[in-house]
């Protein structure tokens, strides 16, 4: 979804989030329950714009082929429900496809660091989400559940869209003997079970690198 530019950019900046809201606000009491994945992005001439996967719980849409992409019906009205700009939305022939669209623009970053060219937009795009404090993508709580529901032979650990492994998730434990040792314990964690122990109030992380 893009911005009119019928309103200054700093005041969009500040406010994505609130229109946002109200879009998917407007879809849930419509639609029902919906999980998200979202990142803001900016225009070369600094507005912001949205990337977004839907995942609808409560209502299947028909779908066709048209002009090289899969379309619904309701296209038209779930567009219309965006009253502050442009807007496309386009049905995915599956969810990988989908996570695979917003990490497009999300590992945006990582791709800038491998390379020797500086990606003017990107730079403009994390400059402005540094300056009003906007994180730059979001993914609701229950689309991780739902992604290993999908598949039920998921290896352990966090995967690509292929479902190659790219880390392994560990609990580990340490503690004191009488004698002053340290020892510790550790257990691999499926996907399933380092998301609800991620989700628990309790949960606190800390990056170890090997």
């Amino acid at each position: 979804m893009t911005f009119n530019r019928d309103e200054r950019l700093d005041v969009l900046w500040e406010e994505v989030g609130k229109y946002f809201n109200r879009w998917i606000s407007a879809l849930k009491s419509r639609y029902g329950k919906i999980s998200i994945i979202r990142c803001w992005e900016s225009h070369e001439d600094g507005y912001p714009h949205i990337h977004v996967v839907l995942l609808f719980h409560d209502v299947e849409f028909e779908t066709f082929f048209y002009n090289g992409k899969w379309r619904i019906a309701e296209k038209r009205e779930i567009e219309g429900l965006w009253k502050w700009g442009f807007s496309d939305m386009f049905a995915l022939y599956s969810l990988g496809a989908g996570v695979g669209y917003v990490l497009k623009y999300v590992t945006k970053v990582n791709n800038a660091l491998l390379s020797e060219k500086v990606d003017r937009k990107l730079v403009l795009s994390l400059a402005l989400m540094w300056i009003f404090r906007k994180r730059a993508f979001s993914v609701s709580k229950d689309f991780g559940e739902f992604l290993v529901e999908e598949k039920d032979e998921r290896p352990h650990g966090q995967v690509d869209i292929e479902g190659k492994s790219i880390y392994n998730w560990v609990l580990v434990g340490f503690w004191a003997d009488i004698n002053g040792k340290i020892n510790f314990w550790s257990v691999k964690l499926s996907y399933l079970e380092f998301w609800k122990i991620h989700s628990s109030k309790e949960f606190t992380f800390n990056k170890v690198l090997f």
